[in-house]
């Protein structure tokens, strides 16, 4: 795309680099960013700020949001030697209260898709130029980008993007209309590389702007706030782009939403359209658990560090630049893109979560061993253990499981896992083959269904909840490795998704939590009240100790199955670098499937990571393992992502009534 600027210097446009791809540029293409630094200064390119590691911009503090555009802005002033007057909002997520942070931060403009301001009922022809809009008196000029252009260009032939112009030219002479997109259209999408580079399409499109400049003026965003006053005021509803809106929605509300839309647009009432609105960007935060996890904690760092005096200067900017880099919007929802499924993008977030509050304590900030805090904001409150070399995070109210265990060295969260559950999409899958779209145009991946292997439909199984260590689980038999791969409801006892208690007298001083629960074991029409205690220990290494103590309550002797069962990520997933070996045998991969007899223990690592952990059961048992796999939508396609491996030792137990 540079190229191609620089080819066709009568084209100008406003340009924005994401903060982590700045970071690599600079490390790796440093003179890639000078052929841009002489784009802006002949004046043919503007540089556009933005929150340096681009954050959905209202899910973070505010403090956050005005540092992290600061940020961007004190780079590209040096970088290129011209001070920002706008930013892109990721993802266009917006909320009213923006405006006042955007201003504070320095800037004038922001873009904003046309479908925000149709929800207040603007038309066509008012969707030109700038509107202004404030908050506590901090006016802020939007420019309404065109959802028409964001799908004709490049999906468009360039003759007929070229009419579209000089037609709109021809009904709003001398107006204003504005493009903005993301860059990997043009290459990075499926088959957009050959449309957009081998058969030519933005060489044409570029040259066809340049022989019709007469007609087609191409202006900067900067240029037009100091040249036409604004359109009018506007005050836009908390919003993001139309896809998205559809996605926060649960499963069965955006497929009936999808329908919906799909029924007025084949209708042809547009009008109508543009009153359809579906869900709230937040709403991922309660339709992924693992998203308000990520979210949560980021917040209470955000807190502690901004709100703490730092001995060391150089310390609390590392911890602020970790913390933002945890804020990254990537894995904080899911739509067409992987997002919160692709677990080496989220294992990215936890590393920088860890990586801050490690500099935090380095910097003599120092937390309980044993902490009771409500860190997901569910109304219940949670446990942190910690020592010298990790954290465990235990949820009571969620079966008493660990849904997350933190190395600090290397900094890595081992349960980072996001649990099978229904998507709207999945029921396109029985009518997707695994074969590449045939048309000469590609498809938008809006519009296009792919998927990148056959047979995904065979891997849709659901999960009752979310996955973790620790999760107590009774059958009546031993359960086939098949039966837990699927899912299927073969659990006897009621331990596994219940509100455990936390025992009295816990020391704040020890890494340790003891949990209990009566429950009840469920077969063959009768039920037998059954106790369980565990205590969960943080030893003097990166080690968990567990001890589990079950009793019966009832008057008759029973049998049962019973299993704890551990889910770790180690990025497995046809990856090389991860494999597992059981009883010190040889080692298999770490995605593997089986089951195994006599087994004392196991051992899985990755060796890319340089991180190992070793699991010694006490007493032998039967093992069954799995791959977790969920069938998620990318840019590429329908795809199979594995999210870590479950094992389930399972112990045969008898015991006496009392």
């Amino acid at each position: 795309m540079v190229s191609a600027l620089e080819r066709h210097p009568g084209v100008r446009a406003a340009l924005h680099y994401s903060g982590p791809l700045i970071d690599w540029l600079e490390q790796n293409q440093p003179t890639f960013l000078d052929r841009l630094a002489a784009m802006v200064d002949r004046d043919q390119v503007e540089m556009v700020s933005g929150a340096y590691y681009e954050p959905i911009l209202p899910s973070i503090p505010a403090a956050d949001q005005v540092g992290q555009i600061r940020k961007m802005n004190e780079y590209l002033l040096n970088r290129f030697g011209q001070q920002p007057a706008g930013m892109w909002l990721a993802e266009r997520v917006w909320e009213p209260h923006l405006p006042r942070f955007i201003v504070e931060a320095g800037l004038a403009w922001t873009a904003l898709d046309d479908t925000h301001f149709r929800y207040v009922g603007m038309a066509d022809e008012e969707l030109l130029g700038h509107y202004l809009t404030e908050e506590q008196g901090c006016p802020l000029s939007i420019f309404p980008t065109s959802k028409t252009l964001r799908y004709a260009i490049p999906w468009w032939e360039v003759d007929r993007v070229i009419g579209f112009f000089l037609k709109a030219g021809e009904r709003w002479p001398g107006r204003l209309l504005t493009m903005g997109d993301d860059g990997e259209k043009f290459g990075v999408w499926p088959e957009t590389d050959i449309w957009c580079w081998d058969k030519g399409w933005v060489d044409k499109f570029f040259s066809e702007l340049e022989r019709h400049s007469g007609q087609i003026q191409m202006v900067k965003p900067a240029e037009v706030l100091q040249s036409d006053p604004p359109t009018g005021r506007v005050y836009l509803p908390t919003a993001s782009y139309a896809e998205m809106g559809e996605w926060s929605l649960p499963a069965e509300s955006a497929a009936a939403f999808h329908q919906l839309a799909h029924q007025v647009e084949e209708a042809g009432d547009f009008k109508l359209l543009s009153f359809l609105r579906g869900g709230f960007w937040r709403n991922f935060l309660v339709k992924y658990d693992e998203i308000n996890q990520m979210h949560k904690r980021a917040q209470y760092l955000s807190q502690q560090i901004h709100g703490r005096t730092w001995q060391d200067a150089n310390r609390h900017a590392a911890a602020l630049d970790a913390l933002w880099k945890a804020q990254c919007n990537c894995s904080y929802w899911h739509g067409v893109f992987g997002g919160v499924y692709l677990n080496d993008v989220r294992s990215s977030v936890y590393l920088n979560l860890i990586r801050a509050e490690d500099v935090m304590r380095s910097d003599g900030w120092l937390q309980p061993t044993f902490e009771a805090r409500d860190i997901d904001l569910d109304g219940r409150k949670e446990i942190v253990l910690r020592n010298a070399r990790s954290a465990l995070y235990v949820d009571p109210a969620r079966g008493g499981i660990a849904l997350e265990w933190d190395s600090f060295t290397p900094p890595f969260n081992l349960v980072d896992l996001v649990a099978r559950r229904p998507e709207a999409y999945h029921r396109q899958l029985s009518a997707v083959a695994a074969s590449a779209d045939e048309e000469e145009r590609p498809k938008s991946i809006h519009e296009a269904v792919r998927s990148k292997e056959g047979g995904l439909a065979e891997w849709l199984n659901y999960d009752d909840g979310r996955r973790g260590l620790f999760r107590d689980r009774l059958f009546d038999r031993h359960p086939i490795v098949d039966q837990l791969e699927c899912s299927e409801p073969i659990d006897c006892g009621d331990f596994g998704k219940s509100v455990w208690e936390v025992a009295d007298n816990q020391n704040p001083s020890q890494p340790a939590v003891t949990l209990q629960r009566d429950g009840l074991f469920s077969s063959t029409g009768r039920q037998v009240p059954i106790s369980i205690r565990k205590t969960i220990r943080l030893l003097d290494e990166c080690s968990v100790e567990l001890t589990v103590e079950i009793a019966n309550r009832g008057r008759q002797m029973v049998s049962f199955v019973y299993a704890s069962e551990l889910n770790l990520n180690l990025l497995g997933g046809r990856n090389p670098s991860a494999w597992l070996a059981i009883n010190g045998g040889k080692r298999m991969s770490f995605d593997a499937t089986g089951e195994a007899d006599g087994v004392a223990g196991f051992m899985a690592r990755n060796d890319y990571l340089g991180l190992q952990v070793e699991v010694d059961f006490g007493e032998l048992c039967r093992l069954l393992y799995y791959s977790v796999e969920t069938v998620s939508s990318s840019e590429g396609g329908f795809e199979r992502v594995h999210q870590g491996t479950a094992f389930v030792p399972c112990w045969n137990v008898k015991l006496d009534g009392s």
